[in-house]
């Protein structure tokens, strides 16, 4: 959905409003591998890492298809909006909107 709005200086600005998920989990930057004696020990603990990083995405799922029909229920949306027609650097604004009841 697009919005029309004006900043503080007067400028017409359109923003795209969308939803996303309740969190995007990230895996940790790598530090790199030894590769001597202590492999295994490396593998094992990407393996958990990697088991983790997927329960964490898992979680983030398993909450957004609780929180979506909440908030459906109760007429309340957090708002992501981006600026689209813009020269300066890109904006993002969040907040909590009630929808419903004018």
């Amino acid at each position: 959905m697009l919005k029309q709005g004006r900043n503080k200086f007067g400028q017409l600005l359109v923003w795209r409003l969308g939803r996303r998920l309740a969190w995007r989990p990230r895996l940790p930057a790598p530090d790199g591998g030894d590769g001597g004696p202590f492999e295994i020990i490396v593998l094992a603990i990407l393996a958990v890492l990697v088991i983790a990083h997927l329960l964490n995405w898992l979680a983030a799922l398993l909450a957004t298809a609780v929180i979506w029909p909440y908030q459906t229920v109760t007429g309340r949306w957090l708002v992501i909006a981006h600026v689209v027609s813009s020269t300066s650097r890109p904006t993002t604004m969040t907040a909590p909107v009630h929808i419903g009841d004018g």
